[in-house]
C-alpha cells in the first residue's frame, strides 16, 4: 500500500490540510485538494539515508536485543567504519542510526538504505 493510500484512509479525500516547515523555518499551513498535490508533497519531502555498510553493521547487533544506545556504542567500539561515520557528524548520524533502529522495531522504513 502506498503512502498516499494510507494517508487517504485517515483523512477525507476531498479536502485536507498539512502543516509543514517552510525554508525560512516558519510553520505555514497549506490546504491541499487534489491527490496529485498530496503525492507531490510526500515526494518532495527530504528523506533520511544511511549507507548500506553501516545498516549492515547495525543489523548485525540487532539480534542481541540491545537498546539503541548500547547497540550504537558497541558498533562504535567494534567497527572502525561505523566509528568514522558516527564521528563525522556525531549528533546527526547518531539520530539517523536511532531512527533506522526505530523503523526496524516498528516495521516501517524511516531511513532509506543507500549504497556508498
Amino acid at each position: 500500500m502506498s503512502e498516499l493510500d494510507e494517508f487517504k484512509k485517515v483523512v477525507s479525500p476531498i479536502a485536507y490540510g498539512l502543516a509543514y516547515k517552510s525554508k525560512l523555518g516558519t510553520t505555514e499551513y497549506q490546504q491541499l485538494y487534489a491527490e496529485e498535490d498530496v503525492a507531490e508533497y510526500f515526494n518532495n519531502k527530504p528523506q533520511l539515508t544511511i549507507p548500506k555498510s553501516i545498516a549492515d553493521i547495525i543489523d548485525g547487533y540487532r539480534k542481541y536485543g540491545l537498546t539503541a544506545d548500547k547497540l550504537i556504542m558497541m558498533a562504535y567500539r567494534d567497527y572502525q567504519e561505523f566509528h568514522d561515520w558516527l564521528k563525522k557528524e556525531w549528533l546527526k548520524n547518531d539520530n539517523i542510526a536511532k531512527a533506522y533502529l526505530a523503523g526496524k522495531a516498528l516495521g516501517v522504513d524511516l531511513v532509506k538504505v543507500v549504497e556508498g
